[in-house]
């Protein structure tokens, strides 16, 4: 094909791109994009035509090689312009597209992915920093030294916000949230927060005891020695004659002792049983 023939080509296209525009929708396929040290990005896409028509695409990056075939086994007519690929499809004709890009200029990357109605899975590789994406994606998982999001239909254009590393540090992945994550990561939370809480709880009541057997008074070590001696049990009218304390005093003693997690007592026909807490 001539120079002449290609730019007729690429001018009939065009205008027919504009008579007949409503034919670039309906597009259904598949996208996978790799994104590889040094700013390169690797892409494939597979677009099926709904009808007989002009279709076209907006390839994310700076595109600087592309090769465009058919399932038909005959390379349908296109045109490439800037990053707009114009091509003419049959009903249920697969076009196949590979290219080679780059990722934008800039400190961190911002790279738009158009949205065609695709499966799209995109591959960071692990010498770049996830800084942000919109929207969130269907799922995020590691594989090897990518870091693959997926999307099993994108309705809105992508953005994502990626930073190089410098050679030798490790990236930090700000993983956006998604619904499975997000529950993950609230499971875990709630976890931790309870198991503080235990912590926390367990040393407050340690203090406790701690400090209710430093204030114990004259008479309530002497019950508690008194309890000891007998086993670690007695019934109350043993401790006061035992002691040879009043009944009233006795009583509050315990009651005190109680309290303070120290014993605990229980009502029996033979009398009250004073038991020192284990």
């Amino acid at each position: 094909m001539t120079v002449k023939e290609k730019a007729l080509l690429g001018f009939t296209l065009c205008f027919l791109l504009c008579t007949v525009s409503v034919l670039s929708q309906g597009l259904q396929g598949a996208e996978r994009l790799y994104i590889l040290p040094g700013g390169s990005i690797e892409g494939s896409i597979t677009a099926t035509a709904p009808r007989d028509g002009i279709f076209t695409l907006m390839l994310p990056g700076q595109v600087q090689a592309i090769s465009v075939s058919s399932s038909l086994g005959v390379a349908p007519l296109y045109n490439f312009t800037g990053n707009t690929l114009t091509f003419m499809a049959r009903e249920g004709e697969a076009v196949n597209i590979t290219f080679v890009s780059r990722l934008p200029a800039g400190d961190p990357a911002q790279l738009v992915i158009e949205s065609w109605n695709q499966s799209l899975e995109l591959y960071i590789h692990s010498n770049y920093a996830l800084l942000g994406v919109e929207p969130i994606p269907d799922s995020i998982q590691r594989a090897g030294e990518y870091l693959v999001l997926r999307y099993s239909r994108l309705n809105g254009d992508l953005s994502v916000s990626i930073a190089e590393v410098p050679s030798g540090a490790q990236p930090q992945q700000t993983t956006p949230t998604q619904p499975g994550l997000a529950k993950q990561w609230q499971d875990v939370f709630l976890f931790t927060i309870a198991a503080i809480a235990a912590v926390v709880l367990g040393y407050i009541t340690l203090r406790r005891g701690k400090r209710g057997a430093d204030l114990l008074g004259e008479e309530d070590r002497a019950i508690i020695e008194f309890l000891k001696s007998r086993g670690g049990r007695a019934y109350l009218r043993e401790i006061r004659e035992g002691l040879e304390l009043p009944s009233t005093t006795a009583l509050r003693r315990v009651r005190k002792l109680e309290e303070k997690g120290l014993v605990k007592t229980d009502k029996t026909p033979e009398g009250l049983l004073v038991v020192l807490s284990t």
